[in-house]
């Protein structure tokens, strides 16, 4: 898709100017110092616990008439960064360029088991590698701990093959289930943001252990649309299961992360 690779290299140009115009406000600091020990280039590894959402135009599972939530979690997702941090004006400013190279499901077909009362709805897909370029701003709050945050833009490939609906109802010995699936083709290197705050704590003068909470949204380009609607009744369980969309649409993750960062 040429379009959309275009629009890519001119959002990593936009990423570019952002991280120039971090750099340009170290330079451009007072002299007074921040702890110099958060200073330099270095390296971080570590491991994510992720919940992901689809922002579709329908995506809508009730059982007994009571709504249930689509979120899917993922674990141990690797991540690695390189980065580079100055600290200036009590502040310590820098710039994160993130690979997370696992792939991730979008969902997992089939969601329900025959015998439970359960909907299930979703794209049939995967999801990364994930690239984030990012500017960051951390301040010292305590002797070796740095608070910091950081805003930045995200790049992953994004691939569907089928929407799918599910719905399950049992009751007494009945036991009903219906799936149905369609078509819908998607490629795209999809675009986003995102958005990290944490804590670092220093646990050597070269190593320091990370926390941190990452939000981003995804934007994928579609052409295509979908419409699946499944029910089923057994006795008085009743569950149904409905997924709606037409045009682009949005994956959202949050995530829990924990790295070993290592300073040159």
């Amino acid at each position: 898709m040429p379009g959309v690779r275009g629009q890519s290299a001119c959002g990593w140009g936009w990423g570019l100017r952002v991280l120039r115009l971090a750099f340009g406000l170290v330079i451009g600091a007072g002299t007074a110092q921040a702890d110099t020990g958060w200073s330099g280039a270095y390296l971080a590894m570590g491991l994510a616990m992720a919940s992901q959402s689809l922002a579709l135009d329908d995506l809508t599972l009730s059982v007994d008439g009571n709504r249930l939530g689509q979120v899917t979690r993922q674990a141990d997702l690797g991540l690695t960064s390189l980065g580079m941090r100055v600290a200036r004006g009590g502040f310590v400013f820098g710039g994160e360029i993130e690979l997370q190279p696992n792939r991730r499901a979008l969902a997992r077909m089939p969601g329900c088991a025959f015998g439970q009362n359960c909907a299930a709805a979703g794209l049939i897909g995967q999801v990364g590698a994930v690239h984030r370029l990012r500017a960051t701003i951390g301040r010292a709050i305590g002797p070796g701990l740095l608070l910091s945050g950081g805003l930045g833009l995200s790049r992953a490939d994004v691939t569907v093959s089928h929407a799918f609906a599910q719905a399950a109802s049992a009751q007494d010995g009945s036991r009903v289930i219906n799936t149905a699936r369609s078509p819908f083709a998607v490629a795209d290197r999809a675009q986003g943001a995102h958005i990290v705050i944490g804590l670092e704590q220093r646990v050597t003068a070269r190593t320091a252990l990370r926390f941190d909470l990452l939000h981003e949204r995804l934007w994928v380009e579609n052409q295509r649309s979908v419409y699946i609607l499944t029910v089923t009744a057994s006795g008085d369980r009743t569950a149904s299961a409905r997924i709606h969309e037409t045009g682009d649409f949005s994956l959202d993750t949050t995530a829990v992360r924990l790295s070993l960062v290592i300073r040159f």
